[in-house]
């Protein structure tokens, strides 16, 4: 063996067993026999010398007796005279011992052992490309010249590794993204560094990382190449993809300024080859789930956007690629927006006090390591076990009772409403054409808007007021065109498909039928038909704002009441809202008059819009409804602290005094998780930065815009490309450049998030301040790029709370991530109680919750009291023609329209059609039963 690697071996493991059991002359002293062991493969003397050694260091982070047969194994394999015994496998014992002392003296024993198994590994040697991979892991992002050699280093690894095993492609295509990205600043190891990778480079053809080849040329440090074979690569690449400048003189390639130019454009080019090679390589673990939208913080899920995000016209493209999806938007943004009142009040309540007291957990039940000083509890992920502690057990297991039951009232109000809110969702989703009513929108479809961009030039003498007005209205004729384009095509296979659908098939038709049911009482009421996109209007505002008497509030001890308050509320609310006067609705159902028509301003009473004079300003500004808000806003601190849990908390007999204590921290913690929830992010996908000119800070994004239909799309087709490339000179110049690639080197990534965000609200202290507004955003760690719409104007520095709002929101605390599995999951907050915290009466309620079954049942109480029906006859009715594929088409075909007799009458023969159906009706749907629930007053 090479001397110096044995003495780097040396080097490490002194330092680890000198962190480890202190530098006193006796400590010294047995580490020197030790090594001298370990030198001669001793393995009996080394493990006697490490027995002899203790444990001075407080919390060793090291598993002790793993370490000692690592170091063991070391010994073993370790060279006898002066030959190597077993190279290869003593990088392996080497490796696992490295990978044992990251956490020692900061990764340095670790970074050297790493050192020693590079040097002794072969090409295609799995330690090697694992040792370059640790090194780059340990290495300091503030040493930028030793950073970027070991991002290089692991690049060439990952490569050879990848060929000569076929496997780990995406980690080669992320290494050398990443190490073009960061070259060594020695010019002179820049070329060298080329060198290494344009070698493993020329044996990747027909292979994934092909495409690599290109950007090697187009996107690598311009000091390495030689000018006339760069020329003559991008001049080649560039006639192959039909993009060289026609009547280009090929010797002009060679002049600086259109050398440059030509290279821009290719590494803008080649680097959309490597993205769809990641696309080929990722789609496979991208499930078809259908799409939701999280109870909990409205966090929204897409097949289509799990890798890209809606920019520029990407969503209006054609119907074959984007009609169903656009559809499926609608109907997830029409929960978001009605979730954005009382009942979403209700549940933050509900979810701050779950969080907040998750907090208290980790305080209460600690995980083994002292929590730093000014620590930031959202940033621990949520606890995976709980058990009772020795000391402090009533504390914790009040601390648990009450998070519980905060989940268990969240979980009871949303089983209540999903049958409503769902179908509400379908009814607007499949029914609301914008062309019966050119002048007016609905908030999920101004969202949904808000996602497209129409860029054009102004004209000779246009102002920009103008201009603006001219693009928004070419916008809203494309979308209401394409939204009804879509409606005609897909909305009975779509019909059919929620007749179908694995996933709440029973809430979802009778939800819909029971919507349907209450317009078809309004059309009664009013002796006309109602366009259901006049409906829609009504039934979304309905729903969002007029729901102040339907959410039960959390005064009632007795869950048993809540549980039934909640149920009796959202009948009471359908009811209500079935029977409205014929003088309200002929005020409300009715199309907007002109584009320039004042707002309808009201207020919800008992569910009846009441109107209010113009200069009382909006429907916000609603007294009751701020009433209302606040009063759940202040719940929040009795969910969290409810009764013993106070005095025992704070160890304060006074209940005035323990809110002033704790109060303002959930309350605050109410406003952020409420704000949040009022932003809505469509798509995420991690985009390439690609510098273009450093001096400048030039830069390129390509965000990925649609990861749907199966084969790459033409480079030339802009209408139907698969990215959105934007060219980008920082506002920040060369400093904000460093900065990102600062934030790179410190996540290892060469990639950025790019979100789209929708303020549904038109949150106080944006830069709007208007409802449905849409916001692009890039990030990565502390570097963001806001801008209102797709526009790559970064917003002003007056608004840097709201910035920071937008990336909590994008990326979240580990505390908040993925909720709907973790905080807002019956099944995880039950499964992970250890002992008698598990026979809990809060933890035994939660535990059979089922909150799909409970769902179904209201949703056959609601059905069976619009349609004056047993609910027991109206499930049964739903689960036969559920469960008859075969009548579904007809089915559909009656509730969208069709005027065939057979198809009506098939339809009307089911069980569930004898007792929902009325031909005669103009909704096609019998008229909410009003009978027994009285009219409004």
């Amino acid at each position: 063996m090479d001397p110096r690697f044995a003495l780097a071996v040396v080097e490490a493991l002194k330092t680890a067993l000198f962190t480890r059991s202190g530098d006193t002359p006796a400590v010294i002293r047995q580490v020197d026999r030790g090594l001298a062991a370990l030198l001669t493969a001793d393995v009996a003397a080394f493990e006697q010398a490490f027995d002899a050694l203790p444990i001075a260091q407080a919390s060793w982070p090291v598993n002790d007796a793993a370490l000692r047969r690592a170091l063991a194994d070391v010994t073993r394999h370790f060279e006898r005279k002066a030959s190597v015994v077993d190279g290869a496998a003593l990088a392996t014992a080497l490796f696992a011992a490295a990978q044992l002392l990251v956490p020692v003296a900061q990764g340095y024993s670790a970074f050297l052992l790493c050192e020693v198994v590079y040097m002794l590994g072969e090409d295609d040697d799995r330690d090697r490309v694992e040792a370059t991979r640790l090194q780059l892991s340990l290495a300091s992002p503030a040493d930028e010249s030793e950073f970027n050699l070991r991002a290089w280093r692991h690049a060439v690894e990952a490569c050879r590794h990848s060929v000569a095993r076929s496997a780990g492609w995406l980690e080669a295509i992320d290494a050398v993204e990443l190490a073009l990205l960061v070259p060594p600043p020695e010019v002179e190891r820049q070329a060298s560094v080329m060198k290494s990778l344009h070698r493993v480079l020329r044996t990747v053809a027909h292979t994934p990382l092909e495409a690599l080849v290109l950007a090697y040329w187009c996107q690598g440090p311009l000091g390495a190449f030689d000018r006339e074979t760069l020329g003559q690569w991008i001049r080649r690449y560039l006639g192959q993809i039909g993009d060289l400048p026609q009547g280009l003189d090929p010797a002009s390639i060679a002049g600086e300024d259109v050398l440059l130019a030509l290279r821009e454009l290719a590494a803008i080019r080649s680097q959309l080859h490597i993205d769809e090679a990641r696309l080929e390589l990722t789609r496979s673990s991208q499930a078809a789930a259908p799409p939701e939208i999280a109870w909990s913080d409205h966090t929204l899920r897409h097949v289509r956007y799990l890798d890209a995000v809606p920019l520029r016209r990407s969503l209006l493209v054609d119907l074959d690629r984007t009609a169903d999806t656009v559809m499926e938007l609608v109907h997830e943004l029409t929960h978001a927006y009605t979730l954005l009142g009382p009942l979403g009040w209700a549940r933050t309540a509900c979810r701050a006090a779950i969080v907040y007291l998750e907090m208290m957990l980790h305080d209460l039940s600690p995980d083994g390591r002292a929590r730093p000083e000014g620590e930031d509890l959202l940033e621990r992920a949520p606890r995976t076990s709980i058990d009772v502690p020795s000391t402090g057990g009533a504390l914790l297991d009040m601390v648990c009772d009450a998070q519980l039951t905060a989940l268990w009232r969240s979980k009871v109000l949303q089983a209540a409403w999903l049958p409503w809110l769902e179908g509400l969702a379908v009814y607007v989703e499949l029914t609301a054409d914008p062309r019966d009513d050119p002048h007016g929108i609905l908030a999920p479809h101004a969202a949904l808007r808000s996602l497209v961009d129409l860029q054009g030039e102004r004209r000779t003498g246009e102002s920009l007021e103008d201009h603006s007005r001219r693009l928004n209205q070419a916008l809203a004729e494309e979308f209401d065109s394409y939204y009804s384009a879509a409606l005609g095509r897909n909305a009975r296979l779509r019909h059919i498909g929620y007749l179908r659908s694995a996933h709440l098939p029973h809430v979802y038709l009778l939800g819909y039928l029971v919507v349907r049911s209450v317009v078809a009482r309004w059309e009664k009421t009013l002796g006309r038909r109602v366009a259901p996109f006049v409906a829609a209007r009504l039934l979304l505002d309905a729903t969002r704002n007029g729901t102040l008497d339907a959410v039960p509030s959390f005064d009632a001890d007795d869950l048993d009441e809540f549980e039934a308050r909640a149920r009796a509320g959202m009948q009471h609310f359908a009811a209500r809202l079935a029977a409205l006067p014929a003088g309200v609705l002929s005020e409300y159902l009715v199309p907007i008059a002109s584009d320039d028509a004042p707002p309808r301003r009201h207020r919800w009473r008992d569910t009846v819009p009441l109107p209010m004079p113009p200069d009382e300003g909006t429907r916000a500004d609603d007294p009751l409804l701020r009433t209302r808000h606040d009063a759940f806003r202040a719940a929040t601190v009795d969910l969290a602290l409810r009764g013993a849990l106070f005095s025992a908390t704070l160890e304060e007999q006074d209940l005035d005094a323990a809110i002033a204590a704790r109060g303002p921290e959930l309350l605050s913690l109410f406003d952020n998780l409420h704000a949040q929830s009022s932003l809505v992010a469509v798509g995420r996908c991690q985009t390439r930065v690609v510098v273009l000119d450093a001096a400048r800070g030039r830069m390129m994004l390509a965000p990925r815009t649609y990861a749907g239909l199966g084969q790459p799309l033409a480079d030339d087709d802009l209408n139907r490309m698969r990215y959105g490339v934007r060219v980008v000179n920082l506002a920040g110049g060369a400093g904000e450049l460093q900065r990102l690639l600062d934030a790179c080197r410190r996540h290892r990534s060469a990639r950025v998030l790019c979100t789209r965000v929708i303020d549904m609200v038109g949150l106080v202290g944006t830069p709007m301040e208007a409802p449905c507004t849409s916001y692009v955003h890039f990030g990565l760690g502390d570097w963001q790029l806001l801008s209102v719409d797709d526009t790559m104007q970064p917003i002003d520095s007056r608004f840097a709370r709201f910035a920071s709002l937008v990336r909590l929101r994008v990326d979240p605390p580990a505390l908040l991530s993925d909720e709907g599995r973790t905080l807002d999951d019956p099944a995880f907050m039950v499964g992970r109680l250890r002992g008698d915290l598990r026979d809990s009466e809060a933890a035994c309620r939660l535990n059979v919750l089922d909150v799909e079954g409970l769902a179904r049942a209201h949703a056959a109480d609601l059905a069976a009291a619009a349609f004056a029906q047993m609910p027991d006859a109206i499930d049964a009715a739903a689960t036969e023609l559920l469960g008859a594929p075969s009548e579904h088409p007809a089915v559909a075909d009656y509730l969208t329209g069709h005027q065939g007799a057979a198809r009506v009458q098939r339809a009307l023969a089911t069980t569930l059609g004898a007792l929902a159906f009325d031909a005669g009706s103009l909704s096609r749907v019998r008229a909410f039963e009003i009978a027994t629930h009285g009219g409004a007053s």
